[in-house]
């Protein structure tokens, strides 16, 4: 599913060439010294490749493109997911509901799929969201608090999945991705909760935006929220489209950052 990096997977194949060069000068020499340099050498070189070149990609979806509306950029997300949402029992959606734009977004999407075999008919609110926006909509809600019932609500999804139940869950965007580190849906994929998770977060257009953004690309004793792996993901695909022209407007594009992990990178 994932593109790999053919530099780096180059970079071990001639690695462990080099090791079987070294393996037959060694049978040669048998010096003690030598046996210590190649083991340094092949520790250091397998730690690198381990560590940055076996790492996943990210999929583009739908690449950066201009909406002229929040109902064009719901229908298109809801494209080009259908395979995903079609398969997945249980979708997180993280996003601001104080956001017109991506509200507007979130109830094209769960309304467009009304009526059909992809339906969610149980939408679950978490707390901090604004319960009374989906009413008279013709889900069936409920609203409870994240933090004081994950528990009981990943018990009750397990028992909805079995019971082939769609169940829509609707969090604040912190919450609904694996790479954020305190999040439910890495919660979820600890409980053995199968979910698919939408993301909706603001991307930067320049450098200088950079530091407004919701998930900086913090790292190390900076990243105090456990928000910099997704950081500097959503930084490091800003900056591939920084050069691209387009015309002005609200902007967006579509990532799969892992097995059922997506992103949509919004700019107003």
């Amino acid at each position: 599913m994932f593109k790999w990096d053919q530099v780096r997977l180059l970079y071990l194949a001639n690695l462990l060439s080099s090791v079987y060069f070294y393996a037959t000068l060694l049978d040669l020499v048998k010096t003690k010294w030598l046996y210590s340099i190649l083991a340094v050498v092949v520790l250091v070189g397998l730690t690198y490749v381990i560590s940055l070149g076996l790492r996943p990609h990210p999929i583009s979806k739908i690449d950066l493109s201009r909406f002229e509306s929040a109902e064009i950029a719901g229908n298109a997300i809801r494209q080009s997911l259908m395979p995903e949402i079609t398969e997945n029992r249980v979708v997180l959606i993280g996003f601001d509901d104080r956001n017109p734009f991506e509200l507007a977004m979130v109830k094209t999407l769960l309304t467009s799929l009304k009526d059909s075999p992809s339906e969610y008919p149980d939408l679950l609110i978490d707390a901090p969201l604004n319960k009374a926006t989906w009413e008279g909509l013709g889900f069936r809600l409920s609203q409870f608090s994240l933090n004081k019932e994950f528990d009981r609500l990943s018990e009750g999804l397990k028992k909805a999945q079995d019971l082939r139940r769609r169940i829509a869950i609707l969090v604040p965007p912190e919450q609904a991705s694996h790479y954020l580190e305190h999040s439910v849906a890495k919660k979820f994929a600890q409980k053995e909760v199968l979910s698919l998770n939408l993301l909706l977060t603001h991307f930067p257009r320049s450098r200088e935006e950079e530091r407004d953004i919701q998930f900086p690309c913090d790292v190390a004793e900076h990243d105090q929220d456990g928000h910099g792996a997704l950081g500097c993901l959503i930084t490091q695909k800003a900056r591939s489209l920084y050069r691209k022209t387009i015309p002005p407007g609200t902007l967006g594009f579509l990532d799969q950052i892992g097995e059922t992990d997506f992103v949509f990178g919004l700019h107003q």
